[in-house]
């Protein structure tokens, strides 16, 4: 309902029988983890009053889809990962999955893939560039 303005960390987390999400315009937050491990997750439609969304937060394997209908873009978390291996791993609040695509409205394609903020030696946030190879133009209307 539009009564809802956030999301939780870990709301979701593990719903294996969750296909896909549409979140509503009136939400402005998602946490942390909040449709993580989501095995049958393949697509997520996020509303355009959204600013902000948590580390994990679509973290599952299979999705393939996600809908941003902000203009602006939302504070994400991106970040690397170093393991006692030395191979260096990438994270954030969605996966990096090959044929992953993240959909944003046409007008605001140029301002996500170049945007970047606040980044420091472990974290950035709100760094969409990062992820500019997955974002894809769309017509929201």
């Amino acid at each position: 309902p539009d009564s809802v303005t956030n999301i939780g960390s870990e709301a979701f987390r593990g719903c294996n029988k969750l296909t896909s999400v549409t979140i509503g315009n009136s939400v402005t937050s998602i946490g942390s983890y909040a449709f993580s491990d989501c095995s049958s997750l393949t697509s997520a439609t996020i509303g355009d009053g959204i600013t902000s969304i948590g580390k994990y937060a679509f973290y599952s394997k299979n999705i393939a889809n996600i809908y941003c209908k902000a203009t602006i873009p939302p504070a994400i978390h991106y970040h690397y990962y170093v393991p006692f291996s030395g191979e260096n791993k990438k994270y954030g609040s969605f996966p990096f999955n090959a044929d992953m695509k993240i959909y944003v409205p046409n007008e605001a394609y140029d301002v996500y893939t170049s945007y970047e903020s606040v980044s420091d030696d472990k974290v950035e946030q709100t760094n969409w560039s990062k992820y500019k190879s997955y974002i894809t133009p769309y017509n929201f209307e």
